[in-house]
């Protein structure tokens, strides 16, 4: 298994001590998304590396052009026996890590949100999972039989095609995709919003992990507990590592689903989303397509998946025509 071999750049472990939670008792909380984006930001303006910050510069410089405490940075990075002991847990857990400067790093996501991307990224499983785009399958946890059957039946076609499943890795739509994919001999993704840890110790899961069927990645710490802001959070990342996606079933103007979904629906580079169109209308799928998400019909064929697939679809919806 090439991927449990942790190799930890130099950029990513200054990121870590910038980014990370080291479970300790520092006084200067760690830097958030949007204040590692100003950061990395200046930095680029000024030509200066991201190493550059642990040799003998100017903190203050840097302060006054990003409006963080020069304080505050020197004692994130002066984080160097936390950042060790952490390291050191994490590789025995058999947990990657990357961030935004490395090779590995998702290119689909650099190109989506640019230096908003997530600074840190944790995984258990192969890597290149990661820039292999495919096809993202989202939903709610609670779900009636006809979005189970076809949850599990698009999952199937899917993964016969040799196309990833990308999902949460929740309860509901997203654990179905996932083992039906695995199940099936496809590949899948899973991209957390918690417990990277706890998850990654089922049997089931562990099986697909070793035999390289099954990424697991989150941008959060890896035993971090359920917070809804970081669910929220993650949803975007999802269709991030897509090439299109579909939406199951969703709950109106509640929930994750309904938010990433709108989300990418509105967003300026968005991906193709696709709303299952079910005969006894749902009232949060019906006003997602009326938002504009591409209805797709509750019966499905084998051919319906060059439809799905980015490469084969048509940005003009007046020519896509399903099932001739």
């Amino acid at each position: 298994m090439i991927w449990n071999i942790i190799v930890i750049t130099n950029e990513t472990k200054i990121t870590l001590l910038l980014c990370g939670i080291f479970n300790d008792k520092d006084s200067f909380s760690p830097l958030s998304n949007s204040e590692f984006s100003r950061l990395i930001k200046f930095l680029n303006q000024n030509k200066i590396s991201i190493t550059d910050l642990i040799k003998d510069i100017n903190l203050d410089d840097i302060s006054l052009g990003t409006e963080l405490s020069s304080e505050r940075l020197k004692k994130l990075l002066g984080r160097g026996v936390s950042l060790g002991i952490s390291i050191s847990s994490l590789e025995s857990n058999n947990v990657w890590i990357i961030s935004y400067s490395d090779n590995d790093y998702p290119k689909l996501y650099k190109q989506k949100f640019s230096t908003k991307s997530p600074p840190l990224l944790y995984g258990i499983g192969p890597k290149k999972l990661l820039n292999d785009g495919g096809i993202s399958i989202v939903g709610s946890r609670d779900i009636d039989n006809k979005s189970k059957d076809f949850a599990t039946n698009i999952s199937k076609i899917i993964s016969s095609n040799k196309i990833n499943v990308i999902s949460g890795g929740a309860r509901g739509v997203d654990n179905i995709v996932m083992q039906n994919s695995i199940l099936n001999g496809g590949k899948s993704v899973a991209v957390l919003s918690h417990n990277l840890l706890r998850k990654s110790s089922d049997k089931e899961i562990r099986n697909a992990l070793t035999n390289e069927n099954l990424l697991l990645v989150t941008p959060f710490n890896p035993d971090i507990g359920f917070i809804v802001g970081n669910a929220m959070a993650r949803n975007k990342l999802i269709y991030g590592l897509s090439d299109s996606a579909i939406v199951v079933n969703s709950g109106y103007k509640e929930g994750g689903t309904w938010a990433g979904a709108l989300e990418e629906i509105k967003s300026k580079n968005s991906i193709p989303v696709f709303v299952v169109d079910y005969p006894e209308k749902s009232l949060g799928n019906t006003k997602l397509i009326e938002e504009g998400a591409i209805p797709l019909p509750f019966e499905l064929d084998y051919d319906v998946v060059k439809f799905l697939n980015k490469k084969h679809y048509k940005k003009i919806k007046s020519q896509l025509t399903l099932f001739d």
